[in-house]
């Protein structure tokens, strides 16, 4: 009886300790081993919102295109 109360005591902290390192482990893998975001040769990047500013898109009725399928002004 007093080993088994003794073996309780002694495998408690380590698992404790095993599954505090585990959680570490997981928690800190995503941010060690994160990839940079590369962008290919033919990509621009580096767009950043102006401070303060908020463009409104609105329609304009003048405006006209081809329809590429259509074949027609819209």
């Amino acid at each position: 009886m007093r080993l088994k109360f003794l073996s309780n005591t002694v495998f408690m902290p380590i698992k404790t300790v095993s599954g505090l390192f585990f959680l570490f482990l997981l928690m800190t893998d995503s941010s060690t081993f994160a990839q940079k975001n590369t962008l290919p040769d033919w990509a621009f990047g580096g767009f950043k919102r102006p401070a303060g500013l908020n463009p409104i898109i609105s329609p304009d009725s003048t405006t006209k295109f081809l329809d590429p399928i259509l074949n027609k002004q819209v």
